[in-house]
């Protein structure tokens, strides 16, 4: 079924809304390996459908800048068509023909993405860019030296052409359905991850020959459908870092079912080091566009097509640093895309799941939160998408199941591995064995139903119906915790409310003996949050596991920059459920915060402690974490944590001087998920700011009692091996 470049203009035609600045004198005289040399050969071929050009001014700050920064660029022989922004709030926007201005308000959480369409009215037009220091270059330039970035003490700058060749759609006469044809079927297969067990680069080889042998199984689940429109392999095609012997091997599996197929990008297509900037680099992907050429003659990362009475987008989620900050137009693609096909019930096909699904790492091992509120808002702007596929998580069907979810009338399924095994979440699944295949969507007319394909020949449809999630129960999905509502005062601090006033990471709950628990109990004639992290259950042979460690809360408050906080609180742990001879612990962990700059990390730990509490998702270095020791204590006890004091202690400088505005209180327990007599449960209430701390001083955790494993792939598991991590050195 594959189609050969030479027809590429019927088989992708191009979509695009913008890049450019300036025509070179002779773009064939500028060409550029670095620019990836079979989508960018010369300047011109940035140019999109409208003969524009799109550049992406991305400005990040090294710390706060309290008044802000105005900015501006200007267009010499040319006119400033369209202008975007994205991630960063701007203000004071101002859009002229040849000019724009811009105000960005000095804080430091992502870089503000500006995009801007030229139209050139000249082989020589120049750009002057105003930020922080005047610089001038031409569309010619910009090509020739690859993007242009520069740093003052304040910020950092990158400027660089944004590219249409890897967008695209792909025409109806590719897949196995007639034109006036709306009733049909087709198939998703995600995270297959399989590979030459031949090749040592690897790793596992029993790791690939255990993926291999699943996805055969699943490629004959794809041959015993009814003439399906295509298949589309949702990310993660192969194992490792994307080497091409690995995209040779599942292409001869995927070969086996004589259907259309179609590829996306997941995390494990390219290396994982990958950085992007602003030189439009493709030479990451080069091997999965060559395999995707192989299979159907694409070299596309984001494209479209239309199918019956339903439109369908394939969106790329590579996980890799820099890449939306480099290519923010993807965004505006789609929305437009969105709008263009507004009429038609939509399927979003991608890796990376957007809504949440609650087990660790996949709290941390997702999209940013600009990213996944930056597509969800557009994914809902128009009410056409009805569903949102992804894969990523390699989840248990009936983890699936029961995660997947309605969002503003989008219904949101997570899907099974086609050749991965599944992570344990902690409960037996639906069928008491092997749970990889293939999901299949039946569609008639406007209608669609899904449903998921086991290799021992079970077929499960997902419910018409499904609960919805709602951003204000899990407000740390889609919110910073800087952005949180906050209070001078603890809120609720006794629990008389229940957990009003304090927010709770979404937790995957089992069916039966849940290993987390967040609610709130009587405790000694009075409220209190009772919190327990005990190792997930039904541990089987061959089932991969992570460590379990995102049974929290947490409550912002807002305080003076001259005020030296206190945090008191009464506490007890739970003897009789709690193992604290294991790689266990409870914590108390405090956060501070400037504006959107975090400054503070401090942890006090109850018994052992977690060695990542951090949540930082900035380029920026985070503050170094400070580990003070809790005694574990079977009796009622009253502590006053000296926020303040112990920072100085244990960093030797003023407190005052982090000028923060905010604290968020986290309170939390952790499991290392090893073995079932790990377990901690421990009970919280009164807390309170006090105004008056008194002398606190703390011992700081033993490092040997720091939980800091690294993760390897032993026998095709994920396993916890010794720790990699060397603690930052403090003079």
């Amino acid at each position: 079924m594959a189609i050969e470049n030479s027809s590429r203009r019927t088989f992708l035609q191009q979509i695009s809304f913008g890049s450019s600045l300036l025509l070179a004198p002779s773009p064939n005289a500028y060409s550029s390996s670095n620019f990836s040399p079979d989508l960018y050969p010369t300047l011109e071929s940035f140019q999109n459908e409208d003969d524009d050009y799109l550049i992406r001014i991305g400005v990040r700050f090294k710390g706060l800048v309290p008044d802000g920064l105005s900015a501006e660029m200007r267009i010499r022989q040319g006119k400033i068509r369209r202008a975007k922004s994205y991630f960063m709030a701007v203000e004071k926007w101002k859009h002229q023909t040849n000019r724009l201005s811009w105000q960005m308000s000095g804080l430091t959480a992502y870089p503000y993405t500006i995009i801007c369409w030229i139209t050139p009215n000249s082989r020589t037009p120049e750009l002057s860019i105003q930020i922080d220091k005047e610089t001038t270059i031409s569309l010619t330039e910009l090509f020739a030296q690859q993007g242009l970035e520069y740093a003052t003490d304040t910020l950092d700058v990158s400027v660089g052409l944004l590219g249409s060749q890897e967008i695209g759609t792909v025409d109806r006469s590719f897949f196995n359905v007639s034109s006036d044809n709306d009733k049909f079927q087709f198939a998703v297969m995600a995270d297959p991850q399989g590979g030459d067990a031949r090749d040592m680069t690897n790793g596992s080889i029993t790791r690939m020959k255990i993926h291999n042998a699943f996805i055969e199984n699943s490629v004959s689940l794809v041959s015993l459908l009814k003439n399906p429109a295509f298949c589309l392999v949702l990310g993660d095609i192969v194992d490792s870092q994307g080497q091409e012997t690995n995209f040779d091997q599942t292409l001869a599996y995927f070969k086996q079912a004589d259907v259309p197929w179609l590829y996306s990008v997941g995390n494990h297509e390219t290396k994982y080091r990958l950085t992007f900037g602003a030189d439009y680099d493709f030479s990451g992907f080069s091997n999965y566009l060559a395999a995707q050429k192989k299979i159907n003659g694409m070299d596309k990362l984001l494209y479209s097509f239309n199918l019956g009475k339903w439109h369908f987008i394939v969106w790329p989620d590579p996980l890799r640093k820099n890449f939306w900050e480099t290519h923010p137009h993807y965004f505006d693609w789609l929305e437009q895309d969105l709008e263009q096909h507004q009429d038609q019930p939509t399927f979003l096909l991608q890796h990376i799941p957007a809504h949440p699904i609650g087990i660790d790492p996949l709290i941390s091992y997702v999209e940013s939160v600009e990213v996944k509120r930056t597509l969800l808002d557009i994914l809902a702007k128009y009410g056409n998408v009805k569903y949102v596929l992804s894969g990523h998580v390699h989840i248990p069907l009936i983890a699936s199941r029961k995660t997947a979810v309605t969002y503003q009338g989008m219904n949101l399924i997570n899907l099974p591995a086609a050749g991965f095994r599944p992570r344990g979440f902690g409960e037996e699944d639906i069928t008491g064995g092997p749970v990889q295949g293939i999901a299949v969507a039946n569609i008639d007319g406007e209608e669609a139903k899904v449903a998921f394909h086991t290799v021992t020949d079970e077929i499960y449809d997902y419910p018409a119906s499904l609960q919805e999630f709602s951003p204000e129960a899990y407000p740390l999905w889609l919110k910073h915790k800087w952005e949180l509502e906050a209070s001078d005062k603890v809120q609720n601090g006794d629990f008389s409310e229940g957990l009003k006033s304090w927010h709770r990471r979404f937790v995957y709950e089992e069916n039966r003996n849940p290993s987390n628990i967040c609610e709130v109990r009587k405790w000694r004639n009075q409220s209190a949050l009772y919190l327990y992290s005990a190792s997930r259950g039904y541990r089987v042979p061959g089932q991969d596991r992570l460590p379990q460690t995102i049974n929290r809360i947490c409550q912002a408050i807002s305080i003076n920059p001259d005020q030296r906080p206190a945090l008191s609180f009464q506490h007890q742990v739970d003897n009789e459920n709690s193992n604290s001879n294991e790689w266990v612990g409870a914590f108390i962990w405090i956060e501070g915060f400037e504006k959107d700059l975090k400054k503070l990390n401090q942890v006090y730990a109850i018994g052992k402690a977690y060695g990542n509490l951090r949540d930082n998702h900035r380029g920026l270095t985070p503050p170094t974490t400070n580990y003070f020791s809790l005694p574990i204590i079977s009796d009622a006890k009253s502590v006053q944590l000296n926020i303040a004091q112990n920072y100085e202690e244990n960093q030797g400088s003023n407190f005052l001087s982090l000028n923060l505005d905010r604290l968020v209180v986290n309170l939390g327990v952790w499991t290392a998920n090893e073995k079932p007599s790990q377990r901690m449960g421990v009970y919280f209430t009164g807390f309170r700011l006090d105004e008056n701390p008194t002398n606190t001083a703390l011992v700081e955790v033993n490092p040997q009692n720091i939980w800091r494993k690294g993760i390897d792939h032993i026998a095709g598991e994920h396993v916890n091996v010794e720790e990699r991590y060397v603690p930052p050195h403090r003079s």
